[in-house]
């Protein structure tokens, strides 16, 4: 049962006092007698072997856990909160009612900071150039939501798995439940939204792309919605932000705007 730990085998000679010097393993069916030295072998080697196990664990928590970090201040460090992945892709839960996970990034970026790419509504490709004369959705009615349509969705194109477009009344449930601040990383300039958990989220004031311009850099936020605005081929839904409001409405497909993915 133990190794390198004799097990008395010799307990029917009906001998009290032989058995003396022998612990009894009580309430168990196999009645073996351990003498006093061996089985106190036994409790230090199991003692040690416990010890062995939690710094097993240790390792492996502070190797697999050391890279991963949520935002949580001004500075662009990260606290001793991990942060979870979905297919590569780090996300936060910011403990929003829907339970709705949000991108740490957006997409084409590597860290928050960063404006990454910008795409007009509905396409899964960034371009040069932004017209209504070359956007792919522009005019059409007969498209409806598209947050995880692969054929419309750019945050489930690029990024895959369970990544999609945060539709309209996800990014108003954003804006509601979150405390805005208006802060300043690494000489950019976005909001850091934190949620009813504490954890936060940065926006950084990516301006926007239209025609073959960058417009309003590190003054202005603009992020695709889903949504679309019925009725009508035109228009869909996004968030914009400046350093003193933050909404959520409508603007024109063609323009070229960032886009922060979401997970159920």
């Amino acid at each position: 049962f133990y190794p390198d730990v004799r097990i008395r085998t010799d307990y029917t000679d009906g001998d009290i006092d032989k058995e003396a010097n022998f612990y009894i393993i009580r309430k168990s069916k196999i009645q073996d007698y351990l003498k006093n030295s061996e089985f106190e072998y036994y409790l230090q080697l199991n003692k040690r072997n416990k010890v062995m196990k939690l710094l097993c664990v240790v390792v492996i928590m502070i190797f697999f856990g050391c890279e991963k970090g949520v935002y949580n201040g001004s500075d662009g460090n990260v606290s001793e909160e991990y942060l979870d992945t979905i297919n590569g892709y780090k996300y936060v839960d910011l403990g929003l009612p829907s339970g709705l996970k949000w991108a740490e990034c957006n997409i084409g970026a590597t860290t928050p900071e960063q404006y990454g790419d910008f795409y007009a509504w509905g396409e899964l490709y960034t371009k040069s150039t932004y017209y209504q004369s070359n956007c792919e959705t522009y005019g059409k009615k007969d498209i409806g939501d598209i947050s995880g349509d692969t054929l419309y969705d750019a945050a489930t194109a690029n990024w895959g798995a369970s990544w999609r477009m945060p539709t309209k009344i996800e990014m108003e449930e954003l804006k509601r439940e979150c405390n805005r601040e208006w802060i300043t990383i690494n000489g950019v300039n976005g909001y850091k939204l934190t949620g009813p958990n504490g954890k936060s989220i940065f926006l950084p004031a990516t301006g926007f792309r239209r025609e073959s311009s960058h417009l309003n850099v590190n003054e202005y936020g603009a992020y695709w919605a889903s949504t679309p605005y019925q009725g009508e081929g035109n228009n869909a839904g996004y968030t914009y932000f400046l350093a003193d409001r933050y909404g959520v409405t409508w603007n024109s497909r063609f323009m070229g705007f960032a886009i922060r993915p979401v997970s159920d």
